[in-house]
C-alpha cells in the first residue's frame, strides 16, 4: 500500500509506511482507553429508575411478583424452580453463591427457563457461554460476582474440573511457564484467579458427574401434561395484539425494574442464627453439601430483602440478620423443589409415570382380583392408559428399571414384548427423611433452636 500510494503522490515509501505505522499506534492506543472507560464505566441510576427498583425490593410478597414477572415474558408454571433460578442469580453479589443443574428432556423449557431469568439481570454481571475451550475460563477476564449460564452441561474433564474448582474454592489456579526477562531463564509460576460465580447449567443426560451434582442443587423442568396445557395457551396468544403489546411496553418495563432492583442490592454481611444441623437427613454422603446449600439459601433469601431489614453495625461493617421469613420461604424451596429430587435423584418425569403405572396397576388388580405387585403392563397399555407419548413412557420405564422402583420381564430377545410390573405398590414419598420445622413451630417454641 506504501508503494502504491508513494507512486501516486510522488513521496517515498519509507516516509508513508513511518506516517501510517503512526497513525495505526494511536488508534490503538484510542481503542484501548475506550475500552477501559467502557470497563470502569459505572452505572448511574435516574432517581426513576431507583424509584422503580424499590417497588420490588419493598415488596413484602416479591417471590410471588417474580413468578408473575416471569409469567408477563412468556414463561407459565413452574412457580418454584423461578424462585430458586432468581435467587441463585442474585447470590452472585454474596461470598458464597448457589450453582443450579438443571435436568430434562429436550424441549421441555429448561433453557427457556434460564434465559427468561437472565433477561431480570444487569447484562454487565451475566456471563452467557455456549461452548467452552479448554482454556477459556482461565482467560475470560473478570470472574467475580459473575452469573455464569451454560446451555448444556459441559463433559470435558478439564472444563469440569474448573467447574468444580470455581463452586469449591472460589478460584482457578494454573501453572504456566515464563522467562525471566534478566536471566534468560524458564520458570514455572502459578497464577491463581478470583472466581465468584453462580453456575447455572442444564443437560439432557440424566447419568451426571456425580461431583459437578453434588455442588449444584439439582431440579428438574416441570414435563406434565398440566404444564404442557399452560405453554400451549401461552403460544396460541403468541401473534396476538395483547402479546405485541406487552413486547413492546410492559416487558421492557419489567426487565428494567429487575435491573433498577439487581444495581440497588448493597454488599451487606448477612448474619443467620438458624440452627438445621438436628434436622437435616443424613441417609446420603451428599447431604453434606446440600446443607450448606440451604445455609446459603437462607441468606440468599435474607440479601434480597435487605430493603425490608434493619441494617445493623458490626465490628466495621455493615450487616442484616436472617429473620423467620426467609427461612420460610427457603424451606418452602428445598422441601418443594429442590430435596426431592435430590433423595430419589428421578427426574418428576419418572415421577409422574410410576403413579399413572401405580395407578393402573390397583385398577386392573382389583378387576382380576390380584395384588397391584402382580400386575404386569407393557408399554402399549400405558400409552392408552394415560395418553403419554411413547419416547415419554419408555425412557422414564428405562429409569425406573435402573433404580429398582418397577421391574422388567421380557423383552430381552428381538422382537420380543417387555412388561413391567411394581416393586411394591407404595409412593415414592421423599419427604419423610426430612423434618424441618414450620415457622408455627419454631415461634411456639422460641427457646428451641431451630
Amino acid at each position: 500500500f506504501s508503494n502504491s500510494v508513494s507512486r501516486l503522490f510522488d513521496i517515498p515509501a519509507r516516509q508513508i509506511e513511518k506516517d501510517l505505522i503512526a497513525l495505526l499506534e494511536y488508534l490503538e492506543k484510542e481503542k484501548g482507553n475506550a475500552e477501559n472507560e467502557e470497563e470502569n464505566c459505572e452505572i448511574v441510576l435516574t432517581e426513576e429508575d431507583k424509584a422503580l427498583g424499590l417497588t420490588f425490593l419493598a415488596n413484602e410478597n416479591m417471590f410471588d411478583e417474580i413468578v408473575r414477572d416471569t409469567e408477563v415474558m412468556g414463561y407459565v408454571g413452574e412457580g418454584i424452580n423461578k424462585q430458586l433460578m432468581y435467587l441463585s442469580a442474585t447470590s452472585r453479589l454474596l461470598d458464597d453463591p448457589i450453582s443450579i443443574l438443571i435436568l430434562s428432556e429436550s424441549g421441555s423449557g429448561k433453557s427457556y427457563l434460564v434465559d427468561t431469568i437472565k433477561k431480570l439481570i444487569p447484562p454487565e454481571d451475566v456471563i452467557d457461554a455456549t461452548s467452552l475451550s479448554d482454556q477459556a475460563l482461565n482467560y475470560i477476564g473478570d470472574l467475580e460476582h459473575k452469573f455464569l449460564v451454560l446451555s448444556e452441561a459441559v463433559h470435558k474433564d478439564m472444563i469440569e474440573h474448573q467447574l468444580r474448582e470455581m463452586v469449591s474454592a472460589k478460584k482457578l489456579s494454573r501453572l504456566v511457564t515464563k522467562k525471566n526477562e534478566k536471566t534468560g531463564k524458564m520458570k514455572t509460576e502459578q497464577v491463581t484467579t478470583k472466581a465468584i460465580v453462580s453456575v447455572v447449567m442444564s443437560s439432557t443426560n440424566y447419568n451426571v458427574n456425580p461431583e459437578n451434582a453434588s455442588r449444584s442443587f439439582l431440579i428438574y423442568a416441570d414435563e406434565s401434561k398440566e404444564q404442557s396445557q399452560r405453554i400451549f395457551g401461552v403460544q396460541s396468544m403468541k401473534n396476538s395484539l395483547e402479546r405485541h403489546n406487552k413486547k413492546k411496553h410492559t416487558i421492557p418495563e419489567v426487565i428494567r425494574k429487575h435491573h433498577a432492583a439487581q444495581r440497588m442490592l448493597k454488599d451487606y454481611v448477612v448474619v443467620s442464627n438458624f440452627n438445621t444441623a438436628s434436622h437435616f437427613p443424613d441417609t446420603m454422603m451428599r447431604f453434606r453439601r446440600d446443607h450448606e446449600r440451604f445455609v446459603d439459601l437462607i441468606a440468599s433469601v435474607c440479601f434480597l430483602r435487605q430493603y425490608q431489614k434493619e441494617v445493623k453495625e458490626g465490628d466495621g461493617f455493615l450487616y442484616i440478620e436472617c429473620d423467620l421469613k426467609d427461612y420460610e420461604i427457603a424451606r418452602k424451596i428445598l422441601l418443594e423443589g429442590v430435596l426431592a429430587s435430590t433423595l430419589l435423584g428421578l427426574p418428576r418425569g419418572a415421577l409422574t409415570l410410576y403413579e399413572v403405572l401405580r395407578k393402573y396397576a390397583q385398577k386392573r388388580a382389583q378387576r382380576l382380583s390380584l395384588s397391584p405387585e402382580e400386575v404386569e403392563v407393557s408399554q402399549r397399555e400405558l400409552r392408552e392408559f394415560s395418553g403419554l407419548g411413547h419416547g415419554f413412557i419408555k425412557q422414564y420405564c428405562k429409569i425406573l428399571v435402573e433404580y429398582e422402583y418397577i421391574l422388567k420381564k421380557g423383552g430381552n430377545m428381538r422382537g420380543s414384548r417387555s412388561f413391567y410390573h411394581l416393586k411394591k405398590d407404595e409412593p415414592l414419598n421423599t419427604l419423610g427423611y426430612l423434618s424441618l420445622p414450620t415457622v408455627d413451630e419454631i415461634r411456639q417454641n422460641p427457646n428451641k433452636k431451630t
